[in-house]
């Protein structure tokens, strides 16, 4: 036997896959105590087999409730002290929806994806902040004698005066809450408490404002000009070219040291953004990023030829971060999976990628929601799902509050291809929400019955590319919606009588099947006879429906599976389910190698969405490898196809960058 083939149990423990700087999968064997890790979050412990079905909608079997947010588990008590002890309902801190939330006393779901923060990050943030802020005292105290020097060579008796009379200048603190509209609470350990009336990031961003303008009056100096191109006289110019020096250090782009309110937009835009920026971001480099890479990810755009709308949607000047955002993400995927070559990349991260992550969280419209989502799509070829995952949430509240999940929110477009367009970008964020919260075991937030709008449609005029990619929109919202529901059947189980359960599988899998039975005919055909003719949005259909199909019945069965080692006799769901998972892990093994086989000098980056389905599949080959429930030609089939799948994960985009980074 060859060497390959002898595949010790132990050895299974030691399976590791890697993406990016940490392990983006991790193995340990233990099919109840598997770890996930991923680049840039948190670790989630739990099973890679099975479906919690009453702690999640789409997740991990058996999960570990240790790890778990405690926020989410009360302890049982009587409906009176329950009573007494009612909590206050929770409510994101901002946002568009959640004024309407609170005016109806509705609790938020969203509220809870803010506490992965874990504390350590957040005393660092604070460590960092204090450091900050002792450059810049130390910054405005070496400042200082430059600019008093020659002042106080000529002084006057009038000057004198002025000393004397500097520390009226200065406003108190009653004086700065009255300006600001608060009300000040003095206790009786000479302690004070303000209150404030800040609900929103606009109204602190107000009051900051109004509280500048306060004070530089009462030094008899008006704020800076909001002119795009400040001149600054030639006695600051040393003073200026040692803050441009420290800008990276002082981080003075927003003038502000949090980092939630580091989305916003500068007011007064620094004179080398305006320069370096603008140079980049003209109309023919946004075109040709647009069209060059239209075909990475979901079809965005209703049409890969760029309409007018578009192009002045881009190209307005008030959306700046937006074109940082597209051309940023646009180009370092390029560079990382498809093998690019930019001569400037060290300098687009330095210049634009900062203005890219701007977000100015003010009146919400489909610039915004085209900036997150490019930078979504940028986390996932990065491996930071978490990050993706929150950007997600805020995209979901954005649509929300456009209504564009109702058909009167699409009555301001008079133009088909604007409606369609928009009507795109509300379905892209939709799979995104669908697909990213299942690496953490967490329902989706937008509720397909609550969406009320018809899926992406073909129109008149599109080629036969534009009709492809149509095709492929229609059919993955399909199938995901025969996902979420099977979820929702799961997670909604509360017998475990077996006849109550064989009834509802019974009716699930007839759904299953229905949906398969009603694919085209060139989607169902014998994948081993793969047409290489195919285009590269038949592929993506055909092979992303599938493997949608296949990990249905994995999701459907996946947490009644026996226990690895248990010496009893099966029951028949238990047997049911053995058969029906083995069966999809090996026709989703046979999807994968057909798909991301080399045919090029590079694999299909539509991979980056369907890593999950990618986890499940390994998760039940982990579970025949060492299961004593099946034969022993079953459990080396499983050793091998582990091995596989690890050679094939070295062909991924998310393998590439990896090696690229």
């Amino acid at each position: 036997m060859p060497q390959l083939l002898q595949i010790h149990e132990d050895s299974l423990s030691k399976f590791r896959i890697n993406s990016a700087d940490e392990s983006f999968l991790n193995f340990k064997g233990n099919r109840q105590h598997s770890t996930y890790q991923f680049m840039g979050a948190r670790k989630f412990t739990g099973s890679t087999t099975a479906l919690d079905v009453n702690k999640s909608t789409v997740g991990i079997d058996r999960m570990d409730t240790n790890n778990l947010d405690q926020s989410h588990i009360r302890s049982a008590t009587s409906q009176g002290q329950l009573a007494e002890r009612r909590l206050p309902r929770t409510r994101q801190s901002a946002g568009y929806t959640c004024d309407r939330c609170l005016s109806k006393g509705a609790e938020c779901r969203y509220s809870g994806r803010m506490r992965m923060y874990d504390k350590h990050r957040s005393e660092a943030q604070v460590q960092k902040l204090h450091k900050e802020l002792s450059k810049i005292s130390r910054t405005l105290d070496a400042m200082e004698p430059q600019l008093d020097k020659k002042s106080n060579s000529r002084a006057t008796p009038n000057d004198t005066l002025a000393l004397q009379t500097k520390s009226s200048d200065i406003l108190s603190i009653q004086e700065l809450v009255h300006i600001a509209g608060w009300n000040l609470i003095e206790g009786y350990d000479d302690s004070m408490t303000i209150e404030t009336n800040i609900r929103l990031l606009d109204d602190l961003r107000s009051t900051l404002l109004e509280l500048l303008k306060t004070m530089y009056s009462r030094a008899g100096q008006p704020l800076r000009s909001f002119s795009s191109n400040p001149i600054i006289p030639s006695s600051f110019s040393n003073v200026s070219a040692n803050l441009k020096q420290k800008k990276s250090a002082l981080h003075n782009r927003n003038m502000v040291v949090f980092d939630q309110l580091n989305r916003y937009a500068s007011i007064i835009p620094m004179e080398d953004d305006v320069n370096n920026n603008m140079d980049v971001l003209d109309l023919k480099t946004m075109q040709e990023i647009l069209i060059t890479y239209a075909d990475c990810g979901f079809p965005l755009m209703a049409s890969s030829r760029l309409t007018a709308e578009t192009c002045n949607m881009l190209m307005s000047s008030e959306n700046r971060a937006l074109k940082a955002s597209v051309y940023c993400t646009s180009v370092f995927h390029g560079m990382k999976f498809h093998k690019h070559a930019h001569f400037n990349r060290d300098e687009i991260a330095k210049v634009l990628f900062p203005t890219a992550y701007e977000l100015d969280l003010g009146e919400p419209n489909i610039a915004m929601i085209w900036q997150l989502l490019h930078l979504v799509s940028h986390d996932l070829d990065y491996g930071k799902i978490q990050k993706a995952y929150l950007n997600i949430g805020v995209l979901a509240r954005i649509c929300f509050a456009l209504d564009l999940h109702r058909p009167c929110g699409y009555l301001k477009y008079e133009d088909i291809w604007s409606k369609e367009q928009a009507k795109r970008v509300f379905w892209c964020v939709w799979l995104f929400d669908t697909l990213v919260p299942q690496f953490f075991g967490l329902p989706d937030l937008m509720n397909p019955e609550e969406i009320k709008i018809d899926v992406p449609l073909i129109i008149d005029g599109m080629d036969r590319h534009d009709k492809e990619r149509t095709e492929f929109f229609q059919q993955i919202i399909n199938s995901r919606m025969v996902s979420r529901k099977i979820t929702q059947t799961i997670t909604g189980i509360s017998s475990n009588d077996e006849a109550h359960l064989l009834s509802t599988f019974t009716n699930m899998e007839q759904v299953i099947r229905e949906h398969y039975n009603g694919l085209p005919a060139w989607i169902t055909q014998d994948i081993g006879l793969r047409d290489n003719s195919d285009t590269l949005w038949r592929r993506r259909t055909k092979y992303c429906t599938l493997i949608e199909a296949c990990t249905n019945w994995i999701c459907l069965y996946q947490s009644y599976l026996p226990p690895e080692s248990s010496n009893g006799s099966l029951s028949h769901l238990e047997k049911l389910a053995l058969n029906r998972c083995i069966e999809s892990a090996k026709t989703l093994q046979d999807l994968f190698i057909s798909w991301l086989s080399m045919t090029s000098k590079e694999t299909d980056c539509m991979f980056r969405p369907y890593l999950y389905h990618y986890m499940t599949t390994i998760g039940i080959y982990k579970y025949l490898a060492v299961s004593s429930h099946v034969e022993a030609e079953i459990r080396h089939f499983s050793r091998l196809s582990l091995v596989r799948f690890l050679e094939l994960y070295r062909q991924t985009p998310l393998y590439h960058a990896r090696q690229v980074n």
